[in-house]
């Protein structure tokens, strides 16, 4: 169950480094 916290947290991650 927290694998896909962690992915949720990496997806924001990489959106938010996509977006700049």
């Amino acid at each position: 169950q927290k694998l896909m916290q962690l992915e949720q947290e990496k997806g924001i991650v990489v959106r938010f480094m996509v977006g700049h």
